[in-house]
């Protein structure tokens, strides 16, 4: 149960975090994401504040939540930071663009 609320919490804060991926700004490097600089948000927990971090170091102009169990798109986009979670979907394992 306690998965269940903490995925439902993520999904509305993904969805309050990205508005529907809509760009939420220009970012520095034109809006490409980029990955180098977010190694240190490895084991972070998963909260806005730290979304609003990773936005502002990746220079993408959208986030996504990715993980166990969270389903998501396949199309690419080249201005997209993705979040990958680990299994409980509380702490950040990786990233990766698109």
């Amino acid at each position: 149960m306690r998965n269940l609320v903490l995925l439902a919490a993520l999904t509305l804060s993904a969805c309050a975090t990205t508005a529907a991926e809509q760009p939420i700004g220009e970012r520095p490097g034109g809006g490409a994401c980029r990955t180098e600089r977010l190694g240190r948000y490895v084991g972070q927990p998963a909260n806005v504040d730290v979304a609003a971090e990773i936005l502002r170091d990746s220079g993408a102009r959208t986030l996504r939540w990715t993980g166990p169990g969270i389903a998501v798109t396949m199309d690419f986009s080249p201005d997209r930071i993705n979040v990958n979670l680990e299994q409980s979907l509380s702490r950040i394992v990786g990233f990766s663009c698109g």
